[in-house]
């Protein structure tokens, strides 16, 4: 995993932010607060003078992971459509910066061999992202699952979620807890 957060480093730490786009594949997207919080169910591409950085869904594998290149690069033959992220104000004021920081929260996956079962070497990936810029704004991006409290249109409660949704926020992070387990050590016995 040190390899590929000092590779993910390199292609984000001091780079200067050139475009951000939020994509979604579904028309119904969550947008808590319009400069702040949105859901979506495909992903954010960061592009720098160099790169191109993508989170996003991952059709082959089914879950949400990080990818050196163009979204369409992943999503396979969803249809995506772009949200215009760069027209919101606040999103704005990323172009032109340069990320100083990011904080990771990891998953894993096992690939399959041909009879199915999992092998041994595992493979990383994100399950949250938090950037920070030069300008002092901060970005994150999470896969979650997320409940919304109705009462005050914000949301509830978020835990992480490699095949749920996807989070960005700026400068307003939420807390995403870890994954309850479903199965409890009792019910193994």
């Amino acid at each position: 995993m040190t390899d590929l957060q000092n590779t993910l480093n390199n292609v984000l730490l001091n780079k200067e932010l050139t475009a951000i786009e939020f994509y979604t594949i579904n028309d119904k997207y969550w947008v808590f607060d319009e400069e702040k919080v949105w859901v979506v169910d495909c992903g954010v591409q960061l592009t720098f003078n160099e790169y191109i950085f993508t989170f996003a869904w991952n059709s082959e594998k089914q879950f949400y992971e990080h990818h050196l290149g163009k979204i369409e690069e992943i999503t396979g033959d969803h249809e995506i459509t772009p949200l215009h992220a760069n027209e919101v104000e606040s999103i704005q004021k990323l172009i032109g910066n340069k990320i100083t920081e990011v904080k990771y929260k990891w998953n894993f996956y096992h690939d399959l061999d041909e009879n199915y079962e999992p092998m041994e070497q595992k493979n990383y990936m994100p399950m949250e992202m938090i950037l920070s810029f030069e300008n002092g704004s901060v970005l994150q991006l999470a896969a979650v699952n997320f409940k919304v409290d109705t009462v005050n249109k914000t949301i509830g409660s978020a835990t992480f979620d490699s095949t749920g949704n996807f989070l960005i926020t700026l400068n307003h992070l939420i807390s995403v807890k870890e994954e309850e387990e479903s199965i409890s050590d009792e019910e193994l016995i």
